[in-house]
């Protein structure tokens, strides 16, 4: 029935692709009878708002993004290239303010529409290339009807380059900008530049991108998330007194329309992960801004029905998310979060639409704190818990699992000053980059500083023990804003779920080195790192369903990485990590996770970060994998079964079967530091630090550490540096 029905979709894809071609795709303009709605109108409170830096290089249209270094993104842009792969650049063009320029790219049904809409920009007013792939230099054509686009088939390209830039979240920046700007000598000028810089970049993607061609309409996913910063940014910039021309209005909105009327046919339900959550959210935002009528008030109901149901999926009672990603549960929790603070603030009749479709519950009324059932509120709580329990002192988080620095809405991202020489030489991906002099002020963006995630959390729960774990954030106050009255939702009061994991119990520890101890055939391996430890300060967090339990203290943050594949054995976002420890101590690395560094644009890559060699987990001494690597990018062979064994104060005992036996590993926390063991049979295992990890992350590859997607450390980071660690070589045990 499955096969059937994917059958009948293809065909109506091609019919569709068809049909396009001849007709024309782009919704009609209309004269509106009330603008867009607005739900940020408190958030007036301007001691908050912080200009994202970098705003001058992105009225440039130059852009930072998934490893890129900051380039200009423009027609003809001449790209250095990745992982020695270049394509040679397209042709340049010369816009004219009539846009016979788009005459043979925009294909012909469609080039009336797209000329009109492109007459409306300002004349001076250059065009951004949202089909390249500004790393690379390879370049997709906007005539090419979406469904047709190929894709993880060339050497070093990567259709995320241009997804991630079309996805458009540095709009809000220019809201912020245009606000901050708003005071002072010559204030109106300078706030109306980014004004229409807002005003033109929509525009120029309207006109050079009509619906279903090109690349930007091949991922829903990315269709939804576009629409909502496009909405979100609009909203800011009118709450701080922005006019619109009749003529902008009209054609945003009817873009818009075309937006969520393509969401909502093209919903990522094969498999229902982060892609189908984001869908979902897309369709509240259109139905939430636009007026409602019957298609936006079935959006609407379509998306209260998923979106309780996509929680319920996708998130583990204990609040962890079930890809097995802690950075996609950063993701997927940020969806959660700003959808329910927008449902929230809904008006009456569409809080009503919203939750027509959700089974189980009948309508609350506005005067109830919360507009969604008891255990959703109740999980989604939890969601935040974990947030808050896994991320570092820094704010960072260990990223097992995949990392593709995904974001729902960046509002307030994070940036480190330097000068582009000290970034050349901090990043290995920006080798031979030229685009800036290497004086200049480079900003490289902290993609994974997680604090935004629990700021907004705190705003949407009133939870001031989060609030104090990151302290004054602006994301809280927009949350706050958001909810129109700060009214928080009602919370359990309950303590953390995983505070009170606990498996077996102290003398388990010794029965089972004592067991593993009389196996002729067992042997061990351990290492030892030094460091006080208080134990009655050490707290215990256990996420079992992710596999994921954690030791920490004001001086300690150990993670070990224990449970079964995500994606409920698919493990389309995991990694071979299983027994794999993050340790950081008194706020420095000592392990980490390497990371991911790219999907689709290296498998050879993609796969080398993915393996056991590239993670602190029992090393094998020949080239078994505890997972088979060959099964697809987004997909692991069988499931190594990892089970913890014990998880007390005293420390923990796990265990595998990835390599066909049994491999152990004990963590044990004692008063002058931790000792790690690794038992197994003899011949199969090698030295718990194996030799070569003498960079951030190690093992024989010696692979970069990875600061988020396509971003690669240059120097080493000194994760077991000589006088941090000593290894004890391999005995019988």
């Amino acid at each position: 029935m499955r096969l059937l029905g994917r059958v009948i979709n293809r065909l109506k894809t091609l019919y569709q692709s068809a049909r396009d071609v001849s007709i024309g795709t782009y919704e009609k303009p209309r004269i509106l009878t009330s603008p867009l709605s607005q739900f940020f109108r408190s958030f007036r409170d301007h001691g908050s708002i912080r200009a994202v830096p970098p705003i001058p290089a992105l009225l440039n249209h130059q852009f930072d993004l998934l490893g890129s270094g900051w380039i200009q993104v423009k027609h003809g842009a001449n790209c250095r290239g990745v992982l020695g792969c270049r394509y040679d650049p397209g042709a340049t063009v010369i816009p004219d303010s009539r846009g016979e320029w788009l005459i043979g790219r925009i294909n012909q049904s469609n080039l009336e529409r797209s000329q009109a809409v492109w007459k409306l920009l300002q004349p001076a007013y250059s065009p951004i290339d949202w089909q390249l792939d500004f790393r690379s230099g390879f370049r997709w054509l906007e005539s090419t009807p979406s469904s047709r686009i190929r894709y993880g088939n060339l050497p070093g390209v990567d259709i995320k380059v241009p997804w991630e830039l079309a996805r458009m979240q540095h709009l809000p920046g220019l809201a912020w900008s245009y606000a901050a700007s708003q005071s002072g000598p010559e204030s109106k000028t300078r706030s109306e530049v980014y004004r229409m810089e807002f005003r033109n970049e929509i525009l120029d993607f309207i006109a050079t991108n009509p619906p279903r061609f090109g690349v930007n309409w091949v991922c829903t996913m990315d269709v939804a998330i576009r629409v909502v910063n496009w909405l979100v940014a609009y909203d800011l910039f009118s709450c701080f007194g922005a006019e619109w021309d009749p003529e902008f209005r009209a054609e945003l909105v009817a873009s818009v329309r075309a937006h969520g009327r393509h969401v909502a046919a093209h919903l990522d339900q094969d498999f229902r992960g982060n892609h189908y959550l984001a869908d979902v959210a897309g369709l509240l935002f259109v139905g939430a801004y636009l007026d409602l009528d019957s298609e936006t008030a079935g959006w609407l109901a379509r998306a209260g029905r998923g979106f309780v149901d996509a929680i319920e999926e996708q998130f583990w009672p204990e609040g962890s998310n079930f890809e097995g990603s802690v950075y996609y549960h950063r993701l997927s929790t940020e969806i959660v979060t700003y959808c329910v603070a927008l449902v929230q603030a809904l008006p009456e009749a569409k809080v009503k639409a919203f939750v027509s479709a959700i089974r189980g519950i009948g309508y609350q009324s506005a005067s109830s704190s919360n507009r969604l059932p008891r255990k959703v509120v109740e999980r989604i709580e939890r969601m935040g818990e974990f947030a808050v329990h896994v991320m570092k002192g820094a704010g960072d988080a260990p990223q097992i699992g995949d990392n593709d620095s995904g974001r729902f809405l960046k509002l307030f991202p994070e940036y480190r000053r330097m000068t582009v020489a000290e970034a050349k030489k901090r990043y290995s991906n920006l080798e031979g980059y030229s685009e800036l002099p290497e004086t200049e002020e480079y900003w490289d963006e902290d993609v994974l500083n997680t604090r935004h995630l629990v700021a907004a959390l705190s705003g949407l729960f009133g939870r001031d023990d989060w609030r104090l774990a990151i302290g004054d954030h602006p994301e809280t106050k927009v949350i706050e804003a958001l909810t129109r009255q700060g009214a928080p939702l009602t919370t359990s009061g309950l303590p953390a779920a995983a505070m009170s994991v606990r498996i077996g119990g102290a003398s388990d520890l010794d029965s089972w080195r004592r067991k593993l101890g009389k196996s002729l055939e067992c042997h061990s391996a351990k290492v030892d790192f030094p460091a006080r430890l208080e134990a009655s300060r050490v707290a215990l967090f256990g996420y079992p369903s992710f596999g994921l339990f954690l030791y920490r203290s004001d001086q300690l943050y150990l993670g070990i990485r224990c449970g079964l594949l995500g994606q409920r054995g698919n493990g389309g976002h995991d990694h071979n990590d299983q027994l794999g420890v993050e340790l950081q101590a008194c706020g420095q690395d000592m392990l980490a996770d390497p990371g991911s560094y790219v999907y689709t644009a290296s498998p050879e890559h993609r796969n080398a970060y993915r393996s056991v060699r590239a993670h602190f987990s029992p090393q094998p001494l020949n080239d078994l994998e505890p997972a088979s690597l060959q099964q697809g990018l987004f997909r692991l062979g069988r499931d190594p079964e990892a089970k913890c064994l014990v998880f007390t104060e005293k420390g923990f005992v796990g265990v595998h079967h990835g390599f066909g036996v049994p491999v152990y590993r004990f963590v044990l926390l004692g008063e002058f530091g931790l000792t790690i063991e690794d038992y197994g049979p003899e011949g199969l295992l090698g030295p718990v630090l194996p030799q070569g990890w003498d960079s951030r992350i190690g093992g024989p590859s010696k692979l970069p550490y990875c600061e988020g997607y396509g971003k690669r450390r240059n120097r080493s980071m000194n994760p077991v540096d000589r006088t941090s660690g000593s290894v004890v070589s391999r005995d019988r045990a």
